[in-house]
């Protein structure tokens, strides 16, 4: 009986073991993912970012074929990147 108690015991004590390396298994992957998560949320904001200067580009290249000079353009384009700052600062928050 004492034996059995002590084999008990012996196995107790391994699955302890290996259950808190498992817990701190799970708390590195779980920052692992936050990390992926956080780099993955700031590629999308570069991607909008390089597409919005994409779009930009191409209003200001299809006004200026239209007779527009680019001090012409400055101010409206000026204004449109206030807007889109402000929507992409809008989206952060609600993020």
């Amino acid at each position: 009986m004492e034996e059995n108690l002590r084999e008990l015991e012996k196995k107790i004590q391994v699955l302890r073991k290996e259950y808190l390396q498992m817990q701190a298994n799970l708390q590195k992957a779980n920052s692992r993912i936050e990390e992926l998560n956080a780099k993955v949320e700031e590629q999308e904001v570069r991607l909008q970012e390089q597409e919005q200067q994409e779009h930009i580009d191409k209003i200001a290249d299809t006004l200026e074929i239209n007779g527009l000079k680019s001090a012409e353009l400055q101010p409206v384009l000026d204004e449109y990147i206030q807007k889109i700052d402000h929507c992409i600062a809008f989206l952060s928050t609600q993020l």
